[in-house]
């Protein structure tokens, strides 16, 4: 499944895990993910509750943001180890 698939998913809550499990690779490039999105995954992971559509559109604007800073600041050659390596 493509990443824009996973990230639309009809379940917020496997869409959220999917933007989640994206974001968190890009700490290897020094771009931090906030507590508040770990907290809101364990709670789409293990709790029978929805995410909200505000917690989904706050991490797709935190994956939108970092992707973007990403691809600003990264030379070349990481720039092509993320790409093919880790997909990102």
């Amino acid at each position: 499944m493509r990443r824009e698939a996973r990230f639309e998913q009809s379940d917020p809550n496997r869409a959220y895990i999917a933007m989640w499990v994206y974001a968190e690779q890009f700490a290897a490039f020094g771009i931090t993910l906030p507590e508040a999105y770990l907290a809101t995954a364990l709670k789409a992971t293990f709790s029978q509750h929805r995410v909200s559509g505000e917690e989904l559109q706050d991490l797709r604007g935190f994956v939108a943001q970092a992707r973007q800073e990403f691809k600003g600041k990264r030379v070349s050659m990481q720039k092509l180890h993320a790409y093919w390596i880790r997909c990102l």
